[in-house]
């Protein structure tokens, strides 16, 4: 069976390595609105003396890129909508953070008291933000596809080599402990192989 799965492999252009490992990038600095992120990720690659190799894949947080990309709110600046009072009401959370969920979630499945299930935001705050702003949310970035393929793009220019990059976003569960990392943008490497 083995063999017949390697040779669907090599027709269909697959190509599987024989061992997976992980490896930890340190020396990413804490990330700031328009910082340069591939270049930030090219150097830290270097200072943790780790250079990619043909088909490497390299994972990033949602969160780190969302930075990079200013999707951040400043509750202060927001309306909630009749919806969000509501949804802030059944929750017991701030009816803003109901309204920025609510940019973008196409339905909310279910709420009550301290749940919501949608797609949720961040809490971060910008680094330099002003003492009398916030409290403030981080979205997740507009379009994870195009940031991974621009990443991939700037990271492939600087070390020569074929890369795969994959923004990853933290997914839990309704009544499970713990959470699941989860692509929700990629490129460079096919979201889904086909083995049938």
């Amino acid at each position: 069976m083995d063999g017949e799965v390697a040779r669907a492999q090599r027709r269909a252009g697959v190509e599987c390595a024989r061992e997976l490992s992980f490896r930890a990038v340190s020396h990413l600095p804490h990330i700031e609105p328009g910082d340069d992120l591939a270049s930030l990720l090219a150097r830290a690659l270097e200072l943790s003396e780790l250079r990619p190799q043909l088909h490497d894949v390299l994972v990033i947080t949602s969160k780190v890129v969302a930075k990079a990309e200013n999707r951040y709110v400043d509750l202060r600046q927001v309306t909630p909508s009749q919806r969000a009072l509501e949804l802030g009401a059944q929750t017991g959370k701030d009816p803003r953070v109901m309204e920025v969920i609510l940019w973008d979630t196409e339905a909310v499945s279910r709420s009550t008291r301290d749940a919501l299930i949608v797609l949720d935001q961040s809490n971060a705050q910008p680094r330099h933000a002003a003492p009398d702003s916030g409290p403030w949310v981080l979205r997740l970035p507009a379009d994870a596809d195009a940031s991974a393929a621009a990443l991939r793009a700037a990271l492939e220019r600087h070390f020569g080599v074929q890369l795969g990059v994959i923004v990853s976003d933290s997914f839990g569960r309704p009544f499970r402990l713990g959470t699941v990392g989860t692509a929700i943008g990629l490129a460079g490497l096919p979201a889904l192989d086909d083995h049938r």
